[in-house]
């Protein structure tokens, strides 16, 4: 019988199937604490419809040293014996580990951007988030992040330049807290390890869609349909992107900084999401559609209350545009959250 410490996940589990287990264990480990108790875990593994004593093996084969959680490495080989139990194969040692085999079914409608994701050169292999999330233990205080103070030396260490490193952390620091989670961690020693190895010869100008925290996978064009049309402004429009004082109840057409041309693209999304043809879009209405775009919550707050004008938690088409329009902004890294004002900016009431 192979010793569990041995075992390769990157063996384990094929490449088609990384996203659907960190999936997984993220469903089972909301508060992203990087251990699963052993309730929860039992809990989520009732899922797979197994006997009792079924389950029972799989548990200790996935805690062989009786510690009472699962680690995302023991939460992953309790999947695959799952799988190899809803498959008829042998789970009652590590031998069949290796096999490849369809993903276990614990049941759930799992999203699309999860169970169609293909791995490419942005993907963090389970062995490597492992080796990660180790490493997080460490270094994380109480609070279960690192402070940039922390992470700085660690950086400084991997011998690459300050305009990598800047960048890096521009890519890691979803949040901008100014301290990197467990997520943001992983991403930000993928890429340092991945320019150190030249496994990655260049960084991307935004996060990839392979190295998002899973849970902004979730929701996507691809699920929803409906994907925000990319626009590239014209000098003209960034021109006017922050024009004189002027009052947003002010109809001055010189001053819209969203033109026709994009207006017109924005109105027809519009209209898909106006489901009750009210004239207007709650939050709810548009939530997954802009979160298709990558963009943290928090920024899409931001760009919510900006466009928002008058609080009402409702956007029409004109604030609906100019909203979409700050998106693609900030997409292409033109958009800070502190160059707008709401007295600097036309909307259409």
């Amino acid at each position: 019988m192979a010793d569990f410490d041995k075992i390769d996940l990157d063996q384990v589990i094929n490449k088609s199937q990384y996203a659907l287990y960190e999936y997984h264990f993220a469903q089972a480990d909301p508060h992203d604490h990087g251990i699963v108790s052993s309730i929860e875990a039992n809990n989520y593994f009732q899922r797979a419809h197994l006997k009792g004593d079924q389950l029972k093996i799989i548990w200790n084969l996935a805690d062989p040293h009786g510690r009472g959680y699962l680690d995302r490495r023991g939460f992953y080989i309790g999947l695959k014996l799952i799988a190899l139990a809803q498959n008829n194969l042998d789970f009652h040692d590590y031998s069949n580990i290796t096999k490849d085999i369809v993903p276990p079914n614990l049941g759930g409608d799992i999203p699309q951007t999860i169970s169609l994701a293909i791995a490419d050169v942005w993907t963090i292999g389970p062995t490597a988030r492992c080796t990660f999330d180790r490493a997080f233990e460490k270094l994380s205080g109480a609070m279960n992040k690192i402070p940039g103070s922390s992470v700085k030396p660690i950086f400084l260490k991997s011998g690459l330049s300050a305009d990598q490193l800047h960048r890096i952390w521009e890519l890691s620091d979803i949040d901008e807290d100014g301290a990197l989670d467990r997520n943001e961690f992983a991403i930000a020693m993928f890429l340092i390890h991945g320019l150190k190895s030249s496994t990655l010869r260049e960084l991307p100008e935004r996060l990839p869609t392979n190295l998002m925290p899973i849970r902004m996978r979730r929701s996507s064009g691809v699920e929803t349909g409906i994907i925000i049309p990319p626009i590239l402004p014209t000098a003209s429009t960034l021109a006017s992107i922050i024009p004189a004082q002027i009052s947003p109840s002010k109809r001055t057409d010189d001053h819209w900084i969203v033109s026709p041309e994009e207006k017109q693209k924005f109105d027809i999304l519009f209209q898909q999401l106006d489901l009750d043809k009210d004239g207007f879009l709650a939050g709810g209405d548009v939530f997954q559609t802009f979160l298709a775009s990558g963009l943290p919550n928090f920024v899409l707050s931001h760009i919510w209350n900006i466009c928002d004008i008058g609080q009402t938690g409702k956007l029409n088409a004109e604030q609906f545009a100019l909203a979409s329009y700050f998106i693609s902004l900030k997409l292409q890294g033109m958009f800070s959250k502190d160059q707008f004002r709401k007295n600097e900016i036309f909307v259409y009431f």
